[in-house]
This record gives structure tokens, C-alpha cells and sequence, in this order.
């Protein structure tokens, strides 16, 4: 979260940024994962989404410009996006113009930072 928010505070005023709470890509329930995260079972409504993501941000404190969404429980956002685990984009006037893939279990902020750079000139 501290590149993230490193780059929401260097970027935020050319740009909306928003972090969309999907479903679990460990779930407790469905493919568990051992760590020292707190264990989730996948949401089975819009409230276990809200908790799970309220244990996030607590956790992880999100930038106060970093808008946090939720995902709708039949998962629309995801089901459009394919963004299972996790994927940065960049949509601007209706339309895609980055998606970053992870590379194992990281995703490389450079191209974001750069397509933001080489954008709005910061």
C-alpha cells in the first residue's frame, strides 16, 4: 500500500484514484493460503464485503485521496475488468488505457508512474 499511496499523494490533483474491493482472492472457504493476514471467507453479501474491506484499510491505511469502492456482490466490476487478484488501471473518458499485470505475486508501479508522468507533465 505505501507505493500506492506514494503515488496517489504525488499524483492526486491531475488525477482520481480508487481502490475497488473484489472478491477474495484467498478466501478462507475457497483457496486458502497460509499467512498472518486475518483469514476471510469469501463474501457471501454487500455487508462481509464492507467488513473485509474495513479490515483492509485497517491494516493498510489507504491514502485520504485513495477513494475505496466496493465490488457489487455479483462481482460486475471484476467479472468486467478480470481483475482477480489484483490489477491497476488506468481508464480515462470511458476507456482503458493501462492495465498492469502482476509479475508473481508483485506489480511493478513504474508503468503507472510513467503513463501518469509522461500524461500530466508531474
Amino acid at each position: 500500500m505505501h507505493t500506492i499511496n506514494a503515488l496517489v499523494e504525488k499524483y492526486h490533483f491531475v488525477a482520481q484514484f480508487a481502490f475497488v474491493y473484489i472478491l477474495e482472492a484467498h478466501a478462507l472457504d475457497e483457496w486458502p493460503v497460509p499467512c498472518e493476514c486475518t483469514d476471510v471467507a469469501q463474501h457471501k453479501s454487500l455487508q462481509d464485503r464492507a467488513l473485509a474491506a474495513s479490515l483492509l484499510v485497517k491494516e493498510y491505511p489507504l491514502h485520504p485521496k485513495l477513494n475505496l469502492l466496493l465490488d457489487n456482490i455479483q462481482n460486475e466490476f471484476n467479472n468486467t475488468y478480470a481483475s482477480w487478484p489484483f490489477r491497476y488501471w488506468i481508464i480515462r473518458n470511458g476507456r482503458v488505457e493501462l492495465k498492469l499485470m502482476p509479475e508473481g505475486d508483485q506489480t511493478s508501479m513504474k508503468p503507472l508512474e510513467d503513463w501518469l508522468r509522461s500524461h500530466f507533465g508531474v
